[in-house]
């Protein structure tokens, strides 16, 4: 009953978004966006939702270590497809291999060059850039970490996206099945697969994916540190 009700939850958006777009038409008539814009946005929704919808409906009974490898191997084959198309797209659109904004290339420049001090053993980050933010420069370090271990490679610097986001994925079902219920935590978790956002955000070489790793996972160990605690008490 509560998985079937899960599922239509899952296609709800798919009318939501449509009539939402009339309505910004009627409101707001050619000042809305381009609508080739509003198609490729409408066929991204369509795949969320159509995707989701299939993959709970083939897994929600799959037990749990089961559904984990299940869930691991979706996102790596499908944030794998992803970044190798945003790669290739932007590197042949604007000539380098992510987004041309200021975050992503400060990233990547900022990788590059903290590779390269440490490799000459000089650690003083606060000192190659001293206008930079506290955040920023956690940005510039992790892909710094990156391009030192693994070489100066954008792709590779994805495919470490791909893992952590993963990873923060599979923790946010463990989350749930300590808090909730596993069909509840299995939803989240193919839902979070499948957000278009997340799914983009390997392959524009910016922070939020090893930020959004990072608070999860200390989530995590405080949830299984109570749900330990509890346990033990009883």
């Amino acid at each position: 009953m509560q998985s079937n009700f899960s599922s239509k939850i899952l296609l709800l958006g798919i009318p939501i978004y449509i009539i939402t777009i009339l309505i910004g038409y009627f409101i707001f008539g050619s000042n809305i966006i381009a609508f080739s814009w509003i198609l490729w946005h409408f066929l991204v929704l369509l795949f969320f939702f159509v995707g989701a919808y299939y993959t709970f409906n083939i897994l929600k009974s799959s037990p749990y270590r089961t559904f984990i490898k299940n869930l691991f191997f979706i996102n790596l084959i499908l944030k794998l497809i992803i970044l190798t198309l945003t790669y290739f797209y932007f590197k042949s659109e604007i000539g380098i291999p992510m987004l041309s904004h200021n975050d992503p290339v400060f990233y990547h420049d900022g990788g590059l060059k903290i590779a390269q001090e440490f490799r000459h053993l000089n650690f003083n980050v606060a000192a190659m850039f001293p206008n930079s933010g506290f955040s920023d420069l956690g940005g510039i370090v992790y892909y710094g970490l990156i391009y030192l271990i693994f070489g100066d490679s954008v792709f590779i610097a994805g495919i470490i996206n791909i893992l952590f986001m993963t990873s923060a994925i599979i923790l946010t079902f463990k989350i749930i099945t300590h808090i909730h219920s596993e069909p509840v935590a299995k939803l989240a978790a193919i839902i979070m697969s499948f957000i278009p956002i997340f799914n983009l955000y390997v392959g524009v070489h910016l922070k939020e994916i090893i930020f959004i790793w990072l608070i999860v996972k200390a989530t995590h160990l405080i949830i299984t540190g109570f749900y330990k605690g509890l346990k033990f008490q009883n």
